[in-house]
């Protein structure tokens, strides 16, 4: 029986940029780890998120996604 590499090269399309919100990432867990090792900062998003107008999109599209990342992360992180 072949054994599986254990490292592979992925080709183009197997990930994105998402902003916050839209992606996989569990922001609730993400914060409260990070406080657990004493981070107790500022979150920069960066945005890249071809669904939100980057590249060279619709500066409003580019807009919207930011409110919507804002509100997602003001909304998760509150409880926190």
């Amino acid at each position: 029986m072949a054994r599986a590499p254990r490292y592979q090269q992925h080709g183009a399309g197997w990930w994105r940029y998402t902003l916050p919100g839209s992606g996989l990432l569990n922001w609730q867990q993400f914060r409260q780890q990070a406080r657990a090792f004493g981070f107790d900062g500022t979150i920069s998003i960066e945005h890249e998120d071809a669904d939100f107008g980057w590249p060279g999109k619709d500066l409003g599209a580019g807009y919207e996604g930011e409110r919507k990342a804002l509100a997602f992360l003001r909304k998760t992180l509150a409880s926190i």
